[in-house]
C-alpha cells in the first residue's frame, strides 16, 4: 500500500512539472533566443547559419525561404559573419535577395566596405529565378504569391482575340 502511494506521489509530481514546464520552455527558449541575438549583435564574429536562419525568420522572411538563403550561402562560401553584417547593414530581405541573386562572399563584403548597396530590384530577377519568391510591392520573400499588373493594354473583345490564320496578316479578311 505505501509503495502504491510513493509510486502515486512520484507521478503527481513528474506530471506537475512537465505541466508546469511545457509554458515555461517555451518563454526560456525565447529569453535565450533574444539573449543570443543581443551577443551576436554585438559580435558578429560568433554567428552560426543557426543565427542567421533565426534572424531572417524574425525578420519577416518565410522559413523555407530563410532555409533556402542559409543553404544556398554555405555552398556559395558566403560566412555566417559577413551574412550577419549585410543584416545589420542592409536587413535580412536585402541578404535574402543578394544570396539567392548569387553574389559572392566578395561581392557582399565589397559593398559593406564600400559602404554601397547593389540594386536589389535588378538582384530580384536573378533571386527569383534561382528559387527565391518576392512579394513585389514590399520586396518581402512570400510563398509564391502572384501579382498580376495592369498594362494598360485594352484586352480585344472574344471575336477578335482569334488567332489570325496562318500565312495572313489582316485580322479582318
Amino acid at each position: 500500500m505505501i509503495v502504491l502511494i510513493v509510486i502515486g506521489l512520484v507521478s503527481a509530481v513528474t506530471l506537475s512539472s512537465l505541466v508546469a514546464g511545457g509554458t515555461g520552455t517555451r518563454q526560456g527558449r525565447d529569453r535565450a533566443a533574444g539573449r543570443r541575438r543581443r551577443v551576436v549583435n554585438q559580435n558578429p564574429a560568433a554567428a552560426t547559419p543557426a543565427d542567421v536562419l533565426d534572424a531572417l525568420v524574425a525578420d519577416g522572411v518565410p522559413r523555407d525561404q530563410a532555409r533556402l538563403v542559409v543553404e544556398r550561402a554555405a555552398r556559395h562560401g558566403i560566412g555566417p559573419f559577413t551574412q550577419w553584417l549585410w543584416m545589420q547593414r542592409h536587413g535580412a530581405t536585402a541578404l535574402a535577395i543578394a544570396v539567392a541573386a548569387d553574389l559572392t562572399q566578395r561581392d557582399l563584403l565589397d559593398h559593406l566596405g564600400s559602404d554601397t548597396r547593389p540594386d536589389l530590384e535588378a538582384l530580384g530577377l536573378f533571386a527569383r529565378y534561382n528559387g527565391l519568391r518576392l512579394d513585389p510591392e514590399v520586396g518581402r520573400p512570400t510563398m509564391g504569391r502572384r501579382v498580376l499588373v495592369d498594362s494598360g493594354v485594352a484586352v480585344p473583345d472574344s471575336d477578335d482575340a482569334r488567332p489570325a490564320e496562318p500565312g495572313t496578316t489582316d485580322r479582318a479578311a
